[in-house]
């Protein structure tokens, strides 16, 4: 962003500022002369670094023009020459080794010109790429006493398509100072259209915000400080979308060449942006059918060989050149060879960008309307099904039939078994897998689901001209239910030692309660606790085990004990070998019925 401030002041030093400007706008003369001579001593191979130094360099030159004369500044489009110690505009352009400056002028208010420059050069023989870069340049002979103001611009709030902000306006200056001043707002977050300003007098022509003081705060002077705020209207600008996006693919006409049956002809490239190129770098190329063995041996872009050799389906195929789709070019012819005759074939391409976007697109090599549809799922089952999902696996369909690539799946389960007359009353699954090449084994998790109930599953597949399979087996699968361990509840930081008339070797006091619907069998406790051992354990007061064990081992019920859903709280208690005081009990795991485990915390004694 830019500030400009124009100050009335009743003390002046300008001559002592233009004289140093002077002196600085030779210094910079100086270096940057030297750095465009020295510009081919740059490394070749770099050249977005000499692009952009050369972009820079044409900004600094612009702005040492600017200090010889605001009116220099001419709108317009303009190269640069050197010449006599001094630069000055000359042409519509100009050459700096192998690469093509062109700097715009364009006024954006009285004292406040836009500086554009644009460098292009070709990266390789038929690709030409560019930078541009660009500056607002001030009339700043107009207005001298700029540097003796700060200004800090805050950003209050942000709701993304608008935004509020405060303006600090500081200054070093003893001398009270009349101030006015111009924002640019061209920059995000700091840009968009202003809708209303407190605190100052304001007036706004995109991208210029001009304000002042009101009475009582038009002088600002050292020590003090001046406020105001504006609010402004910017639009949401969506992040850039990949090469990949702006490429059009048309295959309307894609077919068999009638004449030579070893080749794919008829499809069409165009890039469908106004702004950015589309730069191809490879090409995936896939194909199955009757002579599925035959091999790839060549792609054409618009006449021009760009891969020669021999492939296989399935190749990714380095174009020997990077092709260039300029903004809104096209459509340019793309040809296969192929090393037999391809009738009856499925083909199709994955297109890979230099930005690593890609586009896969069906050619249907063949030609005619696509009427058959993906072949039907028969082998849908599940593999894994826990207490709120179920994981479908199944095997990939085609196209047409069982060759080729399918565009989606959809996938939708029910309570109640599914069939074609209540598929649409079935609820549908929203992050289906794309689908793979033709065999390809795949699988999703569909979770979500209800606790320990009963389902139906369906998937039919559909392919890009909206013909679409027919139903697949239907797969009935459960969910489960949850461990008894999730029910139980086991509180150890309420034991103690004891207590009276029992000893220091009995721990009690320890917590189980069930809290599910269901009864829980407990089948023994294992768990760690040091050297001592255990020789019985109690729940409330009865013995449900009587031996030595140590820590680490099973104490295994010869009985399981069962805690019932009313029955709790339980009162769980160790009798150890010797006395247990100053010991701890790292943990406890108590074994259930259906093998989970729910372990405690630790205690110590």
């Amino acid at each position: 962003m830019f500030n400009k401030i124009k100050n009335r002041i009743t003390g002046f030093s300008g001559i002592e500022i233009l004289l140093a400007g002077s002196i600085m706008a030779l210094v910079i003369t100086s270096l940057l002369g030297l750095l465009f001579y020295s510009n081919d001593a740059l490394n070749k191979d770099n050249s977005n670094l000499q692009a952009s130094l050369i972009a820079s360099q044409a900004l600094e030159v612009v702005s040492t023009i600017r200090d010889r004369g605001f009116d220099n500044l001419i709108d317009g489009v303009h190269g640069l020459s050197f010449s006599g110690g001094e630069w000055s505009f000359l042409g519509e352009s100009d050459q700096v080794g192998d690469f093509t400056r062109v700097i715009t002028i364009s006024t954006v208010s009285e004292n406040v010109k836009k500086i554009a420059v644009l460098v292009t050069w070709f990266k390789s023989p038929g690709r030409l790429v560019s930078i541009s870069e660009y500056r607002y340049l001030t009339n700043w002979q107009e207005t001298e006493q700029a540097s003796l103001i700060d200004v800090a611009i805050n950003i209050d709030s942000d709701w993304e398509d608008g935004y509020c902000a405060t303006v600090t306006l500081t200054t070093e200056s003893i001398t009270p100072i009349i101030w006015d001043l111009d924002i640019i707002l061209d920059t995000y977050p700091k840009n968009g259209i202003v809708n209303n300003v407190w605190d100052a007098n304001w007036s706004f022509a995109e991208p210029i915000l001009s304000v002042s003081g009101l009475a009582g705060n038009e002088t600002i002077v050292f020590g003090s400080s001046i406020n105001f705020t504006y609010c402004a209207d910017r639009e949401i600008i969506p992040p850039p979308l990949g090469q990949a996006n702006y490429l059009e693919v048309n295959t309307i006409n894609s077919r068999v060449n009638p004449v030579n049956k070893n080749q794919v002809i008829g499809t069409e490239l165009l890039n469908t942006s106004s702004a950015i190129s589309i730069i191809l770098e490879e090409i995936v190329v896939n194909w199955s059918g009757v002579n599925a063995n035959t091999r790839i041996s060549s792609i054409q872009i618009n006449g021009t060989t760009l891969w020669s050799g021999s492939a296989t389906s399935g190749s990714t195929l380095t174009l020997s050149s990077p092709f260039v789709l300029g903004p809104l070019s096209g459509p340019y012819s793309i040809v296969f060879n192929f090393s037999k005759k391809i009738n009856g074939i499925d083909f199709y391409t994955r297109f890979i960008m230099e930005d690593f976007s890609e586009k896969l697109v069906d050619i249907f090599a063949g030609g005619g309307a696509d009427l058959i549809p993906p072949g039907t799922i028969t082998n849908l089952s599940s593999t894994v099904q826990d207490h709120e999902s179920v994981t479908l696996s199944w095997t990939a369909p085609g196209d047409d039939g069982m060759i080729g690539l399918a565009s989606y799946y959809e996938i939708r389960y029910s309570q109640n078994i599914i069939d074609d007359s209540n598929w649409d009353l079935a609820t549908i699954f929203s992050t289906p897998p794309s689908p793979e090449i033709a065999g390809t084994i795949q699988s999703a998790k569909v979770s979500g689901l209800s606790l320990n109930t009963n389902y139906y599953f369906a998937i039919k597949t559909y392919d890009e001209s909206a013909n679409v399979s027919l139903l697949s087996n239907v797969l009935n699968a459960s969910t489960t239910n949850l461990s008894d361990s999730s029910y139980l509840y086991l509180n150890i930081g309420s034991a103690v030692l004891g207590p009276p008339p029992l000893s220091n070797n009995y721990v009690s006091g320890i917590i189980l309660d069930n809290n599910g619907l269901s009864n829980i069998s407990i089948t023994g406790i294992t768990g760690s606790w040091g050297s001592d051992k255990i020789k019985q354990i109690y729940i409330d007061g009865i013995s449900v085990w009587n031996r030595n064990i140590s820590s680490g081992a099973i104490a295994t019920f010869s009985t399981p004990y069962v805690l019932t859903p009313s029955g709790g709280p339980y009162n769980l208690s160790l009798r150890f070998q010797k006395v247990f005081t100053g010991k701890t009990i790292d943990y406890l795991d108590i074994i259930l019925g259906d093998g989970s485990v729910k372990r405690s915390d630790s205690k110590s004694f």
